[in-house]
Order: C-alpha cells, then sequence, then structure tokens
C-alpha cells in the first residue's frame, strides 16, 4: 500500500466492512510541479524532482468541476494496483504519477483517458494540468510518454489542446534525439515510432491550438512557453525525421516479411542532409595578390625571388665526398652565410629537406 500511496500525500485510504479498501482523492485540488520560483515559496523544493504543490483555492478550476468533490479509486485485492472508474478520475490520477515520475503508471493509464467525444469543462482542464505537468518535465522517458499521449490523442478533440504545451515536431525529435537512453517500457513500438513522424500535425493545427494558450496561462501561471522556432518546425525540413522514416519503414517492413515467413529485404534509402549553412563572405574571395603584385616588390616574397634568382646551386659531383669537404671549407673561408647572399635560404632549404644530397660518406 505505501507504493500505491507514493506521490498522493492528499490522499485518504478508505477500508469498506468487508475489507475492501479504496483511495480517496479531492476533485478540487490541484496538483501541480513544483518547478518555479512561485511554486518554491509554497514550501516546494528546487530542482527537477517529483515535488508536488496542492492549490486548493482557484475559483475557475472548482466551478469547472461541477458536483464533483472527490474522485475513488478502489484497491485491488492484491493491493499490488489501483483502478481509476472514470475518465475524469483517470485523469487526474495520471496527473499526479506524472509529476511522481511513474511513467509507466501514466502510459497504463492513458487507454482510459482517450475519447473521441468534446471533453467537458472537467476533463479539459484536468487535460490542461496534464500537459502542463509533462511539457516541465525534459527526462527521456517523460518525452517518450509525451510523444505516445499525442499519438493515442490524434483525430481527437484533444489534440490541439496538448500541442498547444507539447509543440509536436520538437518532441517527436526529441524523443529520436534522446531514444538511446529511454527505458524499454516506455519506448515505442517502431510502427507507433513511425506513425508518429509520418502523422506530425500541420499549420492548420498551429492555428486551431493557438486558443488554449490563453487557458493554460490562467490556471497555470509559469507555464512552459513553447519557442516560436518549435512551434514553427516543418517536419518536411528536418532532416532527422526523413532519415529516421525511412529506416523505420524498412524496419516494419522487415519485420512484416518475417513474419509472414519470408525473408527480409533491404534496397537501402537516400540520406538527407541538413542545409549548408549560410557564412559571410570571410575567406570566399581568392586573394592572389601577394603573388602577382608583391613577387618582384619589395614585400617579403619579392625578396624570397630575388635570391632564387641569383642563387647558383652546386652541382651533383662537387657536394659528395673529399669535393665536400673542400667546398665547406670554402664556403666558411671565403663566403657568408646570410638571407641576401648567395648562400642564403634557398641553400640551406635544399640541405634541411635533402633535396641538396651533400654526403661524406656513401651512407651519410
Amino acid at each position: 500500500l505505501e507504493g500505491l500511496l507514493a506521490g498522493l500525500p492528499h490522499a485518504l485510504l478508505l477500508e469498506a466492512r468487508d475489507g475492501a479498501l479504496s483511495v480517496l482523492l479531492p476533485a478540487g485540488a490541484i496538483p501541480r510541479p513544483a518547478a518555479y520560483a512561485t511554486d518554491h515559496a509554497n514550501a516546494a523544493s528546487t530542482g527537477l524532482g517529483s515535488d508536488l504543490v496542492i492549490d486548493r483555492w482557484n475559483s475557475q478550476w472548482v466551478e469547472n468541476i461541477g458536483s464533483t468533490r472527490h474522485y475513488v479509486y478502489p484497491v485491488h485485492p492484491s493491493h499490488s494496483v489501483i483502478s481509476a472508474t472514470t475518465l475524469a478520475s483517470a485523469l487526474y490520477l495520471s496527473i499526479l504519477r506524472f509529476v511522481g515520475r511513474s511513467y509507466l503508471d501514466v502510459l497504463r493509464l492513458a487507454e482510459l483517458c482517450v475519447s473521441e467525444a468534446l471533453p467537458s469543462p472537467e476533463e479539459a482542464q484536468l487535460w490542461d494540468a496534464l500537459a502542463h505537468a509533462a511539457s516541465l518535465d525534459p527526462s527521456p522517458d517523460a518525452t517518450a510518454v509525451r510523444v505516445k499521449l499525442a499519438l493515442m490523442v490524434q483525430g481527437t478533440p484533444i489534440e490541439a489542446r496538448l500541442a498547444a504545451k507539447w509543440p509536436p515536431v520538437a518532441d517527436v525529435l526529441a524523443y529520436i534525439n534522446a531514444w538511446p537512453y529511454i527505458s524499454a517500457q516506455c519506448r515505442l513500438t517502431g510502427q507507433e515510432e513511425l506513425s508518429a513522424i509520418e502523422n506530425l500535425p500541420s499549420v492548420t493545427l498551429a492555428k486551431k491550438r493557438a486558443k488554449f494558450r490563453i487557458s493554460l496561462s490562467l490556471i497555470f501561471p509559469g507555464s512552459r512557453k513553447t519557442t516560436a522556432e518549435e512551434a514553427n518546425m516543418d517536419p518536411a525540413k528536418t532532416p532527422e525525421l526523413l532519415n529516421r522514416a525511412a529506416y523505420l519503414r524498412q524496419l516494419v517492413s522487415g519485420i512484416a516479411r518475417m513474419s509472414a515467413g519470408a525473408t527480409p529485404t533491404s534496397s537501402g534509402f537516400p540520406l538527407v542532409y541538413p542545409q549548408t549553412p549560410e557564412y559571410s563572405q570571410y575567406d570566399t574571395i581568392d586573394d592572389l595578390t601577394c603573388l602577382e603584385e608583391k613577387v618582384y616588390g619589395e614585400g617579403p616574397l619579392g625578396k624570397l625571388a630575388g635570391l632564387i634568382q641569383t642563387y647558383n646551386r652546386p652541382d651533383d659531383v662537387s657536394v659528395n665526398g673529399a669535393q665536400a669537404l673542400a667546398l665547406i671549407g670554402k664556403w666558411i673561408d671565403n663566403e657568408k652565410f646570410n638571407l641576401d647572399g648567395n648562400l642564403g635560404f634557398p641553400l640551406f632549404f635544399e640541405l634541411l629537406t635533402g633535396t641538396l644530397p651533400m654526403r661524406i660518406l656513401p651512407g651519410d
């Protein structure tokens, strides 16, 4: 029982005469994740964790729940799980489990939360609370749960409401990037992930979801704001999504062929590369003036060109054996080793690089 009540600080455990247990939660208390300064002031710690702030004084929330005052969750006789009996109670428990970072429990409750009917005011604000709590959690498993919930509500009235806080394209991209770190229980199957990419919403949904942002900001101040870049991401122009979808099509097709008893085949697929970023004009002009104008002038290259023109390269015979010793003696006695002389940079360059094969003994 202790595990079942974890993350439910405002719950009551009820026992019937026959010994059956139930968990009672107040419907008028808004569960909020402690993630912002306004919540820290209400005795919550800072940082990403499972701290919970219970708001019992929001008149708009109480008005929307109507006559509902509590949610009752029967406890299984094994004391291993509690059950939600209505859509609203499932949503309320999902919020608490998400804040408590029990992501697998959220996925188990998700099937009870999806409906094609228009949500009641009570259900709509519970979806808003879930969207608010989930949007503040950047962990890989939380990203996977958001993508899976968004996939489950596609085509329902809830789709645009969730998209107001969960930018769909950015979330799916974050899921792909965080895939190695997502636990096995929370990962999407290959078919689910492919559906999530192929069914990413169009610009039409972006217009629909704008009206839900106002209600979210009123009941949930400090809610995460979707950036303009996240809102305007185009899945058809995102290489990571296009390449991942192409890979998943090969994977799903191969699994289907194996299930049918056939040998999976793969013809490969072309990769889509990111657009080359635009740079400034720096270093894009071939400036050859130092070679064209200064080679005979007073600049460094001009001086070097003059030295090369006056350099008299010794022949290969005079730089070997006894003749090499005699030549070195001559240079020491009669010449000066400097840059602007006959025995300057060109001679030393050829000696150091081995271009001029000076040897005293054949093995040198």
